[in-house]
């Protein structure tokens, strides 16, 4: 069951829309302009492309989008070729707030290109547990969290730093979720810092009514909820409780 904690340790929030055909350069740009008042610093975002022939290396960029941040530095919205994304950096201010956030920048987003087929909905969270060194020294990770990496005994009788990236299918609702882990650099001195990256997304039978779109939103949260209370341990909730 999902709990509510005073310091959430998400760092970045998304919630996605994909579609099933590209916006053109045209709306892209009425895009931009149409957040342009409440997401004013802009950062256009280009593909990069390497050729290499007999006559050398060639490179070319295109626009591919926008990334646009509010002035708070916190709340964003990226616009690219089929996709828009709502975010919400740290601090992360709760469900309810970020959906809203996400409905509403939808609803911008529909007045300009109107309502295209969806063909994946998806929230992405990125959390960061910072244990201090005091408490983890001696101690294996698996006291803050149930994922992990086993070496056969022959290689070694103890793991370093780590990554991993799984699939699966969360049991209780049936949203996909592409769950990436490891050790990543401490933002902190005398800390360590795991990386529990979780993306929930439903891409097959979208519904085409958009209120029916949103209420799939809940099952997203339902399943993101589920997986990170599945893998951290009491040990770890004491650290943002």
């Amino acid at each position: 069951m999902a709990q509510r904690y005073p310091k959430p340790p998400i760092t970045e929030a998304v919630f996605e829309f994909r579609f099933q055909t590209e916006f053109s350069e045209r709306d892209r740009v009425r895009l931009r302009d149409r957040f342009k008042r409440r997401y004013p610093a802009i950062d256009e975002q280009r593909a990069v492309e390497v050729q290499i022939g007999p006559g050398g290396v060639n490179t070319s960029s295109r626009l591919v989008g926008y990334k646009q941040t509010a002035p708070n530095g916190c709340d964003l919205v990226i616009i690219q070729m089929a996709n828009f994304d709502s975010i919400r950096l740290a601090p992360y201010q709760g469900w309810e707030t970020f959906i809203q956030t996400a409905r509403d920048n939808f609803d911008e987003f529909t007045k300009v290109v109107g309502r295209l087929q969806v063909v994946r909905l998806a929230t992405r969270f990125l959390n960061r547990i910072d244990i201090p060194m005091k408490v983890v020294e001696g101690r294996d990770l698996t006291v803050f969290t149930k994922l992990g990496v086993a070496l056969p005994e022959a290689l070694s009788n103890g793991v370093g730093p780590y990554s991993l990236a799984v699939n699966f299918v969360e049991p209780n609702t049936g949203v996909k979720i592409l769950l990436q882990s490891g050790l990543v650099s401490p933002p902190l001195l005398e800390h360590v810092s795991l990386s529990i990256d979780i993306d929930a997304y439903i891409d097959a039978d979208l519904p085409a009514r958009i209120d029916a779109v949103w209420e799939l939103s809940e099952k997203l949260r339902e399943a993101k909820n589920a997986v990170f209370e599945g893998i951290i341990t009491d040990e770890a909730r004491k650290l943002f409780s």
